[in-house]
């Protein structure tokens, strides 16, 4: 889509407007860790209607979440796929028992998928490791 990791703030605004919520956000990325204005590089910005959550570090975007279906992968996998079609796109992964199902990351390529069971629910672009 027309978002990507190193776009600035105003850019991301440009495209999809003023956020809902935005503010500070831990080092960890979890928007749900609270977190002091000045304290972290890390702001978040939250688009509760298109299911967007952009993380973006000191000014550039470094980490896009999508909890919606509209969007998709190269390989076509969404939120809605399964598990089981993540790994055969893209093999096993790293996978982590996370707060609600498995943690499907993909360090080398950029991109976590967060499952409820067998089903994603949430898909992170971010920079590759190594790169």
């Amino acid at each position: 889509g027309p978002l990507h990791l190193g776009m600035t703030e105003e850019q991301v605004s440009g495209i999809l407007g003023k956020p809902q919520l935005r503010g500070p956000a831990a080092e960890s990325g979890d928007p749900s860790v609270p977190v002091q204005e000045g304290k972290t590089s890390l702001t978040v910005l939250q688009y509760f209607k298109q299911k967007l959550t952009i993380l973006v570090r000191s000014g550039k975007v470094s980490s896009i979440m999508v909890l919606s279906s509209t969007y998709r992968t190269p390989n076509g996998l969404s939120v809605d796929s399964k598990i089981s079609e993540v790994q055969t796109a893209y093999g096993t992964g790293v996978v982590k028992e996370g707060k609600y199902g498995p943690d499907v990351n993909y360090p080398k390529e950029g991109i976590r998928f967060l499952c409820l069971g067998e089903q994603v629910f949430g898909i992170e672009v971010r920079m590759p490791s190594g790169k």
